[in-house]
């Protein structure tokens, strides 16, 4: 296909941002603050460094999480193995102690022959 049937969707860098800007404007001119470039300046750094934390916040959880998974995954195999590892030490023991006595009584029944 051709590069210009392409259409790019243009619209606001951060469209939440300048949202959240535009009505913290409207609410500043209501209450008649004095409102210049320098103080609108500080408020998009402000609202920028806000949603910057808030991502890194989201990002983490998002991380967390998933180790939180691979973390239970994990313990729950190795329960598994550690149970069957268990079972099967059992089952061992129980093999050894019945050739054991097995051995015992051929012995007893050895000396009565």
């Amino acid at each position: 296909f051709a590069v210009e049937s392409i259409k790019i969707k243009k619209g606001p860098k951060w469209p939440l941002l300048e949202e959240a800007l535009w009505l913290w404007v409207q609410e500043a001119l209501s209450a008649e603050m004095d409102l210049n470039n320098r103080i609108l300046q500080k408020k998009a750094i402000h609202t920028i460094n806000i949603n910057n934390i808030t991502t890194r916040i989201q990002n983490n959880t998002i991380i967390i999480n998933q180790y939180s998974t691979i973390t239970s995954i994990q313990n729950s195999t190795i329960t598994k193995k550690l149970t069957s590892l268990h079972d099967y030490e059992i089952q061992l023991a129980k093999q050894e102690f019945l050739t054991e006595h097995m051995n015992e009584v051929n012995v007893i029944q050895n000396s009565i022959n």
